[in-house]
């Protein structure tokens, strides 16, 4: 079994922020994140484009990655699962990741860094594929992170290793549906390598919200 304890700088914090913003708002949410970013230290901005009455290809939402870009400032975004159309909560198609990663101007935000939850969906699982179709997808890919969240499978995990690196990989729990345990026991179980395994459980989100 893998050795998941892991090694904070001494004096490290353990809790990042993450803003909300009135996302159908542009000009009020960019005044917002930069509030939340510059005077309260927040790393960066939650989306749930669907309950906003958006797409992830709305101008509003290109507009906030843009000002969160610019910031340096972290986006986490809800991704409707790829198998689930209606979704809970008649999430629909709103949240599909797969728009933003055939869209040029998404590609094209420097630095932009974007935390897909879920899997992005699942469409992880895809990337290969798409990428034989149009190759922009593998640049697109480059700026985007994966968490874990709510609960995957040991198989679906290993699936998702197998597409990205593990750097890219991030422990979540989404709270309060599930407190994290299944993951962390699937985790524990994989006996993945000792460096991995405290990667994906915390380090590569310290490096992603604590630099």
């Amino acid at each position: 079994m893998a050795d998941l304890s892991l090694r904070y700088r001494q004096g490290a914090p353990r809790i990042y922020g993450l803003a909300t913003v009135p996302l159908a708002e542009p000009d009020a949410a960019a005044d917002e994140l930069n509030r939340a970013v510059r005077d309260l230290g927040f790393r960066g901005v939650k989306i749930y484009p669907s309950f906003s009455g958006l797409p992830l290809l709305a101008p509003e939402v290109r507009m906030l990655m843009e000002e969160a870009a610019r910031l340096g400032a972290v986006v986490l975004t809800d991704c409707s699962f790829l198998c689930w159309p209606g979704g809970p909560g008649a999430m629909g198609p709103a949240n599909l990741l797969a728009d933003l990663v055939f869209s040029p101007w998404f590609r094209e935000i420097e630095g932009l860094r974007l935390i897909a939850a879920h899997l992005g969906g699942g469409l992880v699982f895809f990337r290969d594929l798409l990428a034989m179709f149009d190759p922009g997808v593998e640049r697109a890919f480059e700026r985007v992170w994966f968490d874990l969240s709510p609960v995957f499978p040991a198989s679906m995990i290993r699936a998702a290793l197998a597409v990205v690196p593990p750097q890219r990989l991030l422990f979540g729990s989404d709270f309060p549906f599930t407190d994290g345990s299944p993951n962390l026991a699937t985790i524990a179980g994989m006996d993945l390598p000792a460096h991995d395994a405290r990667a994906i459980l915390g380090e590569n989100a310290l490096r992603l919200l604590g630099t």
